[in-house]
Order: structure tokens, then sequence, then C-alpha cells
């Protein structure tokens, strides 16, 4: 929008300067376990109507911004050099971290509107807006940001509703298309946010920016009052089977994976169904069954009788929400014999990918590019091959290979490192990024804290 049209919003909604400051922000974040950049002066930077007279909900947006400027180079734009500064209270970067811009009213919402009781036209000086980085062109979003935002939206939520009267109406907690939607004259003005993630799997309108799914909300609400709530009252673990009826190995599952729906076949869906069918989540006429590894009308029926067990949203489709609870779940049941974890050896394990220097590794491993010749000589000042791995001295962890149905999260975990954004995020850095395929067998190093 040009600075024109930002005077000429203003002039439509009329508000005195509002006095109230989250100041707070930074703090309930980081109090929440979770990665937090403050941007110098937050405190007091708001748009030209100043602070809230009160804070009427929070929208989410995405950013429609490429990987190159993931973290400061948006958040910096955004605050300091976009027409309508700052553009948004809050920023979520590919990593999970929380980027803390304005205290106060943002420059977000724009036109549209009315929406419950915000005024049309009128979001951007009543509503928390957050700015989640990613392209808004079918970008997938890192396991690492996706439960960084179900985390970060549970703890706002918990922190502000109770003290803005927001009661338990859930539809305060929404998307920009939705505020766009609500006026004729602005109805699909915008589509954001949009994208492969958790909350992506709407079976009811798909439509979105450049083809990329918009997302569905009414399940993001549903998974982040669930964790907000869990925040408050932990929810009683369920009920551990005789260690007798333990599952196997290898009907564990790890996180992420890819969705799985009607129509998708193979190992992937084979698997799900042996674990349907240990369970007795698959229909029980069909029991019996030779298992095809094709996702059908029962395999469906298996999956919502599992999510309903597991309480997250029954919709059929096997995805990583479903995922992370079954990993949740499974960790309860094989508490009652915990795996051996393997003694952290001293001495790390670097994949490699094309690109990589001595210098970076050294950077990733002990924060300063400067140690690079320690890692260059345990290496014999070899030529480094991507695809290998790169001996770091002096890093504490466990090296381990990936087994069957492991994703990041039960690896992390397996190997006694709780499975925070942040140790995700590490672990992708260690071992080549979130988007190389780990396969059993597959060595991968997890770093000790």
């Amino acid at each position: 929008m040009s600075a024109s049209g930002f005077r000429s919003l203003l002039k439509k909604e009329r508000l005195t300067l509002g006095a109230i400051y989250l100041t707070d922000l930074a703090d309930v974040l980081r109090a929440a376990g979770l990665k937090v950049e403050e941007v110098a002066g937050w405190q007091t930077r708001a748009r030209s109507s100043g602070g809230y007279n009160r804070v009427h909900g929070i929208c989410v947006h995405h950013t429609a911004s490429g990987p190159s400027s993931d973290g400061w180079p948006s958040v910096n734009y955004g605050t300091f050099h976009a027409p309508g500064k700052p553009i948004a209270n809050l920023w979520l970067d590919r990593a999970g971290t929380w980027w803390v811009s304005a205290g106060g009213a943002a420059n977000t919402q724009g036109t549209g509107g009315p929406y419950l009781d915000i005024p049309k036209d009128a979001a951007n000086s009543r509503t928390l807006a957050i700015e989640i980085q990613n392209n808004g062109i079918g970008e997938a979003y890192p396991a690492a940001q996706q439960l960084s935002l179900l985390h970060g939206l549970a703890v706002l939520w918990n922190n502000y509703s109770g003290r803005f009267n927001w009661g338990n109406d859930w539809r305060r907690l929404y998307s920009h298309f939705e505020w766009t939607n609500a006026h004729p004259d602005t109805y699909g003005r915008k589509c954001d946010p949009t994208g492969p993630s958790m909350w992506s799997n709407n079976p009811v309108n798909r439509q979105g920016c450049n083809y990329a799914s918009r997302w569905w909300m009414d399940q993001l609400r549903a998974s982040v009052a669930k964790h907000a709530g869990e925040l408050v009252s932990p929810p009683k673990p369920p009920v551990v089977p005789p260690p007798s009826t333990l599952p196997p190995d290898s009907l564990r599952a790890g996180v992420p994976l890819p969705t799985l729906k009607v129509g998708s076949s193979g190992d992937e869906v084979r698997k799900l169904i042996d674990v349907l069918k240990f369970w007795k989540w698959y229909p029980a006429q069909f029991a019996n069954d030779v298992n095809n590894g094709q996702y059908g009308e029962r395999t469906q029926t298996g999956t919502k009788t599992m999510q309903a067990a597991l309480k997250v949203n029954a919709h059929g489709v096997y995805d990583n929400a479903s995922a992370l609870a079954y990993s949740n779940f499974l960790d309860v049941i094989h508490g009652t014999v915990p795996p051996p974890v393997q003694p952290p050896v001293a001495i790390g394990m670097f994949f490699i990918q094309p690109g990589d220097t001595y210098w970076k590794i050294s950077a990733v491993a002990y924060g300063t590019g400067s140690k690079y010749q320690q890692v260059q000589a345990a290496n014999g000042n070899a030529t480094l091959s991507p695809g290998s791995r790169a001996k770091v001295p002096g890093i504490k962890g466990v090296d381990t290979d990936v087994k069957l149905g492991e994703g990041p999260y039960s690896i992390i975990k397996r190997c006694g490192v709780a499975a925070t954004s942040d140790n995700i995020e590490t672990f992708y850095e260690w071992n080549g990024g979130s988007s190389r395929v780990l396969r059993p067998g597959d060595a991968v190093f997890v770093v000790s804290p």
C-alpha cells in the first residue's frame, strides 16, 4: 500500500492515540521456552495511532518473502523501511525464532472487515499482528517453525485472552484472508497464510495465492486451543498397557512424516495400516484383510478413529499433527521401559552439503568461523566431499543410525535430548538441513545440550 493509502486508512479509523503497549511480549514468549530476538526500541514502537485502546485478537499472516531474506533482513525491512512501518508486532522465522518488533499497534491488516467487534478497516489499531516468514507460493513451513507457532500462539492466548476479555471465542485468532473476506469490497484481497503445513489440509476451500492452499483456520484454532489448555492443565497420560502388548519398534512414528490420505500408497501407508490394526483402530470387520499399502476408505476410517483417540482433529488425513500426537503417545507407552541411551562422545560428526567449508562448520559448531583450522586438522586437511561427514573436535553428542520410521523429533528424544524447536533446528544444521530425506541406517549426529 502506498504512503497516501495509509494516510487515507488512518483517516477512516478516526482513533485517538492508544495508551496500551504490550511491553511484556518478549518476556511472555521467552518464559515459555521459545527463542526470542528483540528489535531495539520495540517497547514504544507503533504506527501513528500509537498503542492500543484494547487488543481485540491475534491475526496471522505470511510475509511473501523468500528464504534469502529469512530472519533479520525481512524483520529489518518491515520494521524500519516499509511504507507502512512497523508492519507487525511479531515475526516468526523459519528456524522458529520469534522477533519482537513493536509493542503498539502495527500496519499489517489494511482494508477489510468488519470482523466480530472490529469495525471496517480498523483492525490495524486493534489486533496483535504476526508475520510468519514464508514465500507464500507453495513453500513448506519447516517443522521447527510450525511447532514454535503452535506453542507461541497458545502462550499468547493464555496471557492476553483474560487481560482483554476474549473469553473462549477462538474466532479472535484469525487469518488475514478472514479479515479481508469479511466485506464484499475487499473479498479475495488477501489469502495468507498459505502453504503446506499441519493446518493446510482444508477439504472445503483450497483456494489461495498461486494455487498454494490456504490454511484451514478452524483446524489451527482447534490445535492451539488444545495446546493452550494443556499448558494450563496438562493432560493425564493414556493408560499404559502391560509390557507384553507394547508395539514393536517398527510401529514407532517419527515427525515429520509425509501427509497420507485417500489415494496414497506405498511403504508408509503399509506401516500406518499396521499401526491402526495393532491398536485396534482399523475397522474390526476388516482386521484380517491383507495389507496392500493402499490408503482407501477403510484406512481413512481407521485414521479418524486414531485421531479421535489421540484427541486431534479427526479429519481422516494422517498429517504432521497426527504423527506428533502418536509419537507423544508412544513416548508414554515406551516410558515403562526406557530405551538405552548411547553415551555422548566428544567429537561431533557434521554432514557436508554442497558449498560447505571448514569455516562454515566451525561457525555452526563453535559460534565462530575462526576455529576452522581445528576442524581442518581433525580431518587431515582433506577436501570436503558433499554427502560425507566431517569430524568436529570438542563437541559432545550422540552418533547414531536412523531407525525404521524415525524422524528428527523421535531421533532426538531417543538420544536423551529434549525435542525443542531449538534442538530440532540444531539437528537440521548438523545433518544436512530440513530438506534431507532420512532413511533407515543413515548416520546422524545429535548434539548434547
